[in-house]
């Protein structure tokens, strides 16, 4: 961490690190995923913080407030471990609106989308006047660089206060890895829309297929509109 971001605050209980606008940062480790590869062992670290205030605190207000996550690939290379991949360290990511947070570690995830692919799906969004929505975006590492290859819908929801009530609906996705075609470098993706409250009751199922061309997942105008909340915009 030191090595990545700067020196350890013991108050903040955090690495202080600076984004290349200069902005000062407090970042922690968020998780440690080790994968067998055929070179040996690769390791993805991801990292996550919040930005500070001039006054040194944790920035927690809604309009400047700002969380972001470094994502770190490692590679064996005999006994030791080098950086082969990485993001910009400060990647925006986390909640904004009303309640302003950076990445948690249960809102990401590394997951295998292809044959020797992997991607971290990290969680953000927005809440605001009782609304939320959700998104990942999939990061997965192409040639020394972290890059984000698409952006689902995983929720949109009310907590009952929401100016909203009741047209907005509560809806969550499973993600799904379609992995049938074991050849592909990056597998389609299944996402399938349910409500929150009922996970039975399916609104919706949607492909979400991989271009090569772009390096870009294509997700469906229809998925975008159905967890569309616009009481978060």
């Amino acid at each position: 961490m030191t090595s990545l971001y700067g020196p350890y605050d013991r108050k903040l209980k955090c690495w202080i690190g600076k984004d290349e606008r200069k902005a000062v940062y407090c970042m922690r480790p968020l998780k440690l995923d080790a994968v067998e590869a055929k070179s040996g062992k690769v390791v993805y670290l991801s990292m996550g913080g919040h930005a500070l205030g001039r006054d040194g605190a944790i920035n927690y207000s809604g309009a400047d407030g700002q969380g972001a996550i470094g994502l770190v690939v490692m590679s064996q290379q005999g006994k030791h471990l080098v950086t082969s991949s990485a993001n910009s360290l400060y990647e925006v990511a986390g909640t904004g609106g009303l309640m302003v947070s950076g990445p948690r570690e249960d809102s990401v995830s590394l997951r295998k989308i292809g044959k020797d692919s992997w991607a971290w799906f990290v969680e953000s969004g927005m809440f605001y006047s009782g609304n939320g929505a959700l998104i990942k975006t999939i990061e997965t590492p192409i040639g020394d660089k972290v890059v984000s290859v698409g952006r689902i819908p995983s929720s949109m929801f009310q907590d009952g206060t929401a100016a909203c009530k009741p047209q907005c609906p509560n809806l969550d996705a499973d993600i799904i890895i379609d992995n049938q075609n074991s050849a592909e470098r990056f597998y389609p993706i299944i996402v399938r829309i349910h409500d929150r409250v009922d996970a039975s009751r399916v609104e919706g199922t949607f492909h979400v297929p991989f271009n090569d061309g772009k390096l870009q997942y294509e997700t469906p105008r229809e998925l975008i509109e159905l967890m569309r909340n616009p009481y978060t915009e």
